[in-house]
């Protein structure tokens, strides 16, 4: 398709005020371009960077694996539940309290399609308020969400789930019917309401049940 490309990634860097508990990236060189000189006797110079991460920062995306050890991973996710998806955009600034009910969310087709909810939330990104203020789903939004038969839930704050709520009821519905989660998305205030269309595919790392990635929507001109 023509039009425009709109990253709905946060960065990940070594600075990254994550979730209190969980340490933020470490970002190292386990070659520098200084020792790369010597190695390649001075013909080139390259550097080789070292990663060490708690899969759960930045824009990341929830395989089903995560809920359970008997379905897909990231290498496993397919493609086709990830990328070129349309995208349902749901705008929920307006809403009262945080959680984010069935009614909330609208009706209408939504078979394989990317439901993206917009809060605004991502403006308060590594901030207080945004563990501790954002919103989340019911369990019976989860309920609607699973019968939509959407292809991928992604949202613009912490976590789909009450984080008072330690049995995850929305992470649980939905992981277990195979639909992947992202959180932390950014920028939907660029996409337009039809026509657009997410790519979020995932690195196929085996074992993986979380993992960041970078998530980007076609916009049509």
């Amino acid at each position: 398709m023509t039009g425009r490309i709109v990253d709905l990634s946060q960065r990940v860097h070594g600075r990254l005020r994550t979730y209190p508990g969980i340490p933020p990236p470490q970002v190292t060189a386990f070659l520098t371009h200084e020792q790369s000189r010597e190695r390649y006797q001075g013909q080139c110079e390259l550097l080789f960077s070292q990663v060490s991460i708690v899969a759960g920062v930045g824009t990341y995306l929830d395989s089903p694996f995560h809920r359970d050890p008997a379905l897909p991973d990231h290498a496993s996710l397919a493609l086709e539940r990830l990328v070129d998806l349309p995208i349902v955009l749901v705008d929920l600034r307006r809403r009262r309290g945080r959680a984010i009910d069935p009614a909330a969310l609208g009706s209408g087709d939504r078979t394989g399609a990317a439901l993206v909810l917009r809060t605004g939330m991502d403006a308060s990104w590594e901030t207080d308020a945004y563990w501790s203020e954002g919103p989340f789903l019911t369990a019976d939004a989860a309920d609607l969400l699973v019968r939509s038969r959407i292809a991928l839930l992604g949202v613009d704050f912490l976590n789909v789930d009450d984080t008072t709520d330690p049995r995850r009821p929305v992470h649980t519905a939905l992981l277990r019917a195979g639909i992947p989660i992202v959180e932390n998305l950014t920028n939907l205030g660029q996409l337009t309401p039809t026509g657009s269309r997410l790519h979020a595919p995932t690195v196929p790392i085996e074992g993986a049940a979380s993992f960041p990635i970078r998530a980007y929507a076609m916009v049509p001109a």
